[in-house]
């Protein structure tokens, strides 16, 4: 497969955006959406996901909760707001997370963007130090299992509803206005499919992690060892640990994890039938495929 453009979809706290009110239409939601997503700014792509959140929200719309491009463009920025939503409350997205380990980006470009190695904490030897305070394995685990995977999971259902058949096909143009490119961009139901195709990966992935025992005490100074040449595999990890990377239940943790490791499975194979029907989706179009945003070159298959 061939991306033509990279897609702008990451986001930053939109304040400011209200409602369009009674007797609306999805094209209100729409327009203003778009334009902040294609701003290139991080600001601007979390500035999108709110105002499509607003109008699948937005119980005076008359064709929001149909409107399948809006149900797509607030599937594909909710997406990425979990790489970068920056609202101050819990941790929910990479970027809020990776701050909490001194890692934080440097401007609001969406691409490029830069690391603030300013941030980055160091020790006396010039070597990276987690800070203290920083959540441990165990933590991040939770993150995962009651933020991120359910977050996944309602967004794989979002673009289940939206719907696809010979003779009222999903289509979106975007503008060469927005892109930048000399014609319009069209995105279609390939791009759903791969899209619900990543997601579940991603899903699968996570919870596979999730069905193992990762524990290591946030005070052991493991990485002091590391850094000091004086770290040896099995006094300092195998045996204060004997249940690490074991599948759960163990001691401690009571989590099914064969059950979890199911699932991860089942999503697994999930993810591949989507990737899969993406691309005989894209082989069976007739109509020219140059202007679309996933194409296959025949030449290549």
């Amino acid at each position: 497969m061939v991306s033509k453009v990279m897609m702008v979809i990451p986001v930053v706290l939109a304040v400011g955006y209200s409602s369009v009110g009674l007797d609306s239409e999805a094209s209100d939601y729409i327009r203003p959406g778009r334009e902040a997503m294609f701003e290139g700014t991080l600001s601007g792509l979390r500035t999108a996901y709110y105002i499509f959140e607003d109008g699948l929200n937005d119980a005076g719309c008359t064709d929001c909760d149909d409107n399948r491009e809006l149900r797509f463009l607030h599937a594909l920025t909710r997406s990425y707001m979990l790489l970068i939503r920056d609202d101050g409350a819990e941790i929910d997205s990479a970027l809020e997370l990776a701050r909490e380990f001194g890692i934080n980006l440097k401007g609001d470009f969406f691409f490029p963007f830069a690391l603030d190695l300013d941030t980055i904490p160091l020790n006396d030897h010039g070597n990276y130090e987690i800070p203290a305070g920083a959540p441990d394995a165990e933590q991040v685990r939770e993150i995962l299992d009651t933020q991120t995977i359910p977050e996944l999971g309602e967004i794989i259902a979002e673009l289940e509803l939206i719907t696809d058949d010979p003779g009222d096909r999903f289509q979106v143009f975007f503008l060469p206005e927005e892109t930048g490119l000399h014609e319009n961009l069209e995105l279609d139901y390939g791009e759903v499919l791969i899209l619900k195709g990543l997601l579940t990966a991603a899903k699968g992935l996570m919870e596979a992690e999730s069905a193992y025992d990762i524990f290591i005490d946030p005070n052991d100074m493991i990485a002091e060892k590391i850094y000091g040449d004086s770290f040896h595999v099995n006094e300092d990890l195998l045996e204060p640990y004997p249940h690490l990377l074991q599948v759960l239940p163990t001691e401690g943790h009571p989590e099914n994890g064969a059950t979890i490791l199911a699932q991860a499975r089942q999503d697994l194979i999930d993810s591949i039938d989507f990737y899969m029907a993406a691309i005989a989706y894209i082989r069976s179009e007739e109509d020219e495929q140059e202007n679309d945003l996933l194409y296959i070159d025949p030449y290549n298959y």
